[in-house]
Formats: structure tokens, C-alpha cells, sequence
């Protein structure tokens, strides 16, 4: 009966098994699988489990939030604020952050990313007052954009060139 759940080593191999099976539907940050697993086997030291599965290549935060940001800023047009919120809120350590938002944050990255949502936003049409404006201009502050960017964004609309190519001005 060396089998059962009283065997050695069982609580790590079913915490092992509810790792993979947590991270084979997404995947999650150390902290988040740290928090899930320790809800389902209170009395396991978890860190040892956390590190091997890092050791495996299951495990990356740095992958994580890479691909996180890059997800988040292309098809959820979130702009560097919320982009470090979101991936705070997952758990992910500031360095992680920081890293993972840099090639989102320089000016011209932020313009292209305004100009995404606010296009993706006004779904084609041309706002014709200045409610529209003010609720786009909320809008784009929701989604984490700077201010520069969005005024930039009402005055190209302002200009009419809201759907002109976007390397002119």
C-alpha cells in the first residue's frame, strides 16, 4: 500500500499534478500558482515544487510578462499605465514590469498604441462633437495612456487626419 495518499511524497506529486494542470490552461505567475496551490495543499512546502517546475521551463515569469504585454498593448490597446497595473495585478515582481513594459513605453510606441485604440474606438466614424472627444479622451485614459498622448489623439481628430496614415502629420 505504497500508493496511497499516505505515501511519501504524495502531497508533492498531487501538487505537482495540479501545477501542471493549472499551467497547462494558462500560464500563470509564480505568485499565482504559489497562491492557487497553497488553497489546495496547505501543508506542502511549495517552493521546492515552484523551483523545478521554473528549472523545466514550465514556469517564467519573465515569459509571462512579456507576452503579457505585448497581448495587452496590440489587441486590448492598453497603454503603459495599465500595462504595469495588469501585470502587477498578476503577480509579477516590479523588475519583471519594468522590463516587460519598456518596448511599450517610448513615445513613438505609445503615439502608435493611441492611435490603435483610438481608431478601434471610433470603429470608423468621425466623432462630430465634443462629447465624443471628452468620452474618447476618457476612454484612452482608462485604457493607461498619458495625457500627451491623448490630447494628441483629440487633435489629430480635431485636424480631420484621425485615418490618414499614421507617419503623417
Amino acid at each position: 500500500m505504497t500508493d496511497g495518499p499516505d505515501a511519501p511524497g504524495a502531497p508533492g506529486r498531487a501538487a505537482m499534478g495540479a501545477a501542471l494542470t493549472l499551467l497547462a490552461r494558462r500560464d500563470r505567475s509564480r505568485r499565482e500558482l504559489r497562491e492557487r496551490l497553497a488553497a489546495r495543499f496547505p501543508d506542502t512546502d511549495l517552493e521546492p515544487l515552484l523551483d523545478e517546475l521554473t528549472r523545466l521551463g514550465y514556469l517564467d515569469d519573465r515569459r509571462l510578462a512579456r507576452r503579457l504585454a505585448e497581448e495587452l498593448a496590440t489587441r486590448r490597446h492598453h497603454g503603459p499605465r495599465r500595462l504595469r497595473h495588469e501585470l502587477a495585478r498578476r503577480g509579477l515582481d516590479a523588475e519583471r514590469v519594468a522590463e516587460a513594459v519598456a518596448p511599450h513605453a517610448g513615445a513613438d510606441r505609445v503615439r502608435e498604441q493611441a492611435l490603435a485604440a483610438t481608431r478601434a474606438y471610433l470603429k470608423g466614424r468621425s466623432p462630430d462633437d465634443d462629447a465624443t472627444l471628452r468620452r474618447l479622451a476618457g476612454y484612452l485614459g482608462r485604457r493607461g495612456f498619458p495625457e500627451g498622448a491623448i490630447r494628441a489623439m483629440v487633435h489629430l481628430i480635431r485636424q480631420g487626419s484621425v485615418w490618414d496614415n499614421p507617419q503623417q502629420e
